[in-house]
């Protein structure tokens, strides 16, 4: 969800979805250019995955809302070092489970084990068998799922974040 392009791991998530089941189908939200479209079905064809591979173009709040309920779990495949990654505090806030790259401030919000799994940069194959893992465990996933609008509610929440703002504009005397 988000800007398509490379950095973002695109080229990963399509590595992802050709590894899972054939029953699963992988969802690119957003608005790729012509040059990234082309790359996405030339990748998807050759890895066997180009009819499980939707993109949907760009969604409204409640467009993605519905498609991140919809899901069993949100991969997050991002290669660059996010500062934060508001797509996977989305999906916890509604009790989807993440399996995201160790990279950035990802670490910050998904929990390993807890709210969803980290993997190693680029690892599309131990991020693939995580999403085996959830795929196959639906009380796994309900207890991820639960654990993840917990930490969103308490970390990330409209409370927490005007406690953290009044902070700061008392930290700097404001």
């Amino acid at each position: 969800m988000g800007r398509v392009r490379e950095a973002k791991g695109i080229l990963p998530f399509i590595d992802v979805v050709s590894r899972l089941p054939k029953n699963v189908r992988g969802t690119i939200v957003g608005d790729p250019d012509d040059a990234m479209r082309r790359l996405i079905r030339d990748e998807a064809d050759q890895r066997g995955c180009l009819n499980r591979i939707e993109m949907s173009g760009w969604r409204d709040r409640k467009g993605v809302a519905d498609l991140v309920q919809a899901a069993t779990a949100v991969i997050f495949p991002s290669l660059w070092a996010e500062p934060f990654g508001i797509v996977g505090i989305e999906a916890m806030a509604r009790g989807v489970p993440v399996v995201g790259f160790n990279v950035g401030g990802v670490r910050d919000w998904l929990e390993d084990e807890k709210t969803g799994y980290l993997v190693g940069r680029n690892d599309t194959a131990a991020m693939s068998n995580r999403v085996k893992v959830l795929l196959d465990d639906s009380e796994l996933r309900k207890r991820m799922g639960l654990a993840g609008m917990e930490k969103v509610r308490r970390e990330f929440g409209r409370e927490k974040h005007l406690e953290r703002l009044l902070a700061l504009y008392r930290e700097r005397g404001e």
